[in-house]
């Protein structure tokens, strides 16, 4: 399973291309557009890799694969969970309950620095959305 969105090409920067995801009719009649990924895309523009050698102006078939969901949602909640426990057995055992409670509030925040790391650095690009297709006629969809 995937999403796949329409977008429009606002700005080529080399390799990338800078997009706006364009809003249909039926995200307005969705039921779950209140908590949808998507709805904040809407509102700025993302940058993704240009494999299709789109030109601005152009209409585009973007595409986010539900592996993509499960990877960011590994590397934002579970990652800092799992730093939080460490961290504060660490300081439980070693310290005592005070500093296991102090060094799980470091271990979060060494958590979401990992993960924020992680989501930018290389091979984060399969968290991302991908160009797909171009919409040749997008006025006639």
């Amino acid at each position: 399973m995937s999403i796949k969105e329409r977008a429009k090409v606002v700005e080529i920067r080399g390799e990338n291309a800078s997009v706006r995801v364009i809003s249909t009719d039926s995200c307005s009649d969705c039921s779950e557009k209140d908590s949808c990924i998507l709805s904040k895309k809407r509102q700025g523009d993302m940058e993704i890799r240009n494999m299709l050698n789109a030109q601005k102006g152009d209409t585009v078939e973007i595409e986010l694969t539900s592996g993509a969901y499960l990877g960011l949602g590994f590397l934002v909640f579970i990652v800092p969970i799992i730093s939080l426990i460490i961290f504060y057995l660490i300081g439980y055992y070693t310290i005592g309950q005070t500093a296991g409670v102090i060094f799980a509030f470091l271990g979060l925040s060494a958590g979401m620095l990992v993960a924020f790391v992680l989501s930018k650095g290389k091979g984060a690009e399969k968290f991302k959305y991908k160009m797909i297709g171009k919409i040749e006629n997008p006025d006639n969809l």
